[in-house]
């Protein structure tokens, strides 16, 4: 069985510097927490030089450490900073092959610490590598939402800056393409 390993309240991780241009203007407006946790199997552990060594303050560094170390099975949480997200559904995909958006699930609860003390989720979006075999993993995007069409359209809002991002393409080249696009022709 496979355990995620963090302490998940809402003041765990360090205060997470703006996302790039091209995120959803409201995501980016958030003060967001950034958090690093590990999907324990039986090959990986985890340690406070773990902590130390890949807790990040940017989306970009967490990008970073999930380009660098395809077999590590990280977890980067952005969650908001001293309040609770009224979301109460999520949409959880590959990052890079989206396929059917349908099927937003309620929301669940999280462990505080321990595994038996749940509390709400304060989670904005997480990206992680989950396990495919001891070696190799995908990357899945996990976005909340106030109801499940909320939540798609803030998955799809999110995944493409981000897609971007780990492509090394800059988010902001992106959003100016998307801008232009919006232009009239004259």
């Amino acid at each position: 069985m496979k355990r995620q390993a963090a302490a998940n309240d809402e003041e765990s991780g360090l205060l997470c510097a703006p996302l790039p241009v091209g995120f959803p203007a409201d995501v980016r407006a958030m003060q967001l927490r950034a958090a690093v946790s590990l999907i324990l199997t039986e090959y990986h552990g985890v340690n406070r030089e773990f902590f130390d060594t890949y807790g990040v303050s940017t989306l970009e560094d967490a990008v970073t450490n999930l380009r660098r170390n395809p077999e590590t099975f990280f977890v980067y949480r952005f969650s908001l900073s001293g309040a609770r997200p009224a979301y109460s559904r999520d949409v959880d995909r590959l990052l890079h092959r989206p396929g059917d958006l349908s099927g937003a699930k309620p929301r669940e609860l999280i462990s505080a610490g321990a595994p038996w003390n749940l509390v709400s989720d304060c989670t904005v979006f997480e990206i992680r590598r989950e396990p495919v075999t001891y070696r190799m993993g995908r990357l899945r995007l996990r976005v909340g939402g106030r109801d499940e069409a909320d939540a798609m359209t803030r998955w799809m809002a999110i995944a493409k800056p981000l897609r971007a991002l780990y492509r090394g393409i800059s988010p902001t080249a992106t959003a100016t393409a998307t801008e232009a696009e919006r232009l009239p022709t004259g």
